[in-house]
């Protein structure tokens, strides 16, 4: 699980007297370009952002960090310079001050694993952390994307985090919206037996 071990990273780290910390999965492919960019924090012209995040790609399609609407993903952000709007980040190649004493705060044993990127951008926000977007551009293999049905356990691991998301973090109208998506689901997943998500699933993370 992710989080328990970012945050004994994190307080770790702090206790060694690190300044940043840099969070990287193992599916993902850092270039040159991103490590020249990150010397610049050396310098201190970054020291006033709680947060970096790199522009991430797979496969060539963008995939973060990403605006929101409705809690859910809209359009990729891809011009470099402070994030001002609601967005979902992925955590992998994201870059964390430890100067702030909020980076503490920023995740949440509810979400061990799906939706921990979501729960870390949403807290950056809500703390009020500068958070800026890098020019470099990083291939990240997003695994749930391939199209390719995903599994039971991790199909409701990832919907039964959705949903505990937009119930915590969401609005009433997120929520209307997600109802909506859920059912739009369902309806493709009757349509097309090799929809990403079982029916099983997505019945089951409704009702739950």
């Amino acid at each position: 699980m992710l989080e328990p071990n970012y945050r004994h990273f994190i307080s770790r780290s702090k206790l060694e007297g690190v300044d940043y910390v840099c969070l990287f999965d193992q599916d993902t492919v850092i270039p040159n370009c991103y490590y020249s960019e990150l010397s610049l924090i050396v310098s201190g012209k970054y020291a006033r952002y709680q947060a970096l995040y790199p522009q991430v790609v797979n496969h060539g399609r963008a995939i973060s960090p990403m605006s929101l609407k409705r809690g859910q993903p809209k359009t990729p952000l891809t011009n470099a310079g402070d994030i001002k709007v609601s967005f979902i980040g992925i955590n992998s190649g994201a870059v964390l001050n430890l100067d702030f004493i909020s980076t503490y705060d920023l995740l949440d044993s509810r979400f061990p694993l799906d939706y921990l990127d979501y729960v870390v951008s949403k807290k950056l926000l809500i703390n009020g952390g500068n958070v800026y977007l890098m020019n470099s551009v990083i291939e990240h293999d997003l695994s749930v994307s391939s199209g390719e049905r995903i599994n039971t356990v991790r199909a409701e691991s990832i919907l039964m985090s959705e949903k505990r998301y937009i119930d915590i973090y969401g609005n009433k109208k997120d929520k209307y919206y997600l109802l909506f998506k859920m059912i739009t689901r369902i309806i493709y997943s009757l349509i097309d037996r090799n929809y990403k998500y079982s029916t099983t699933s997505l019945w089951n993370s409704l009702w739950k």
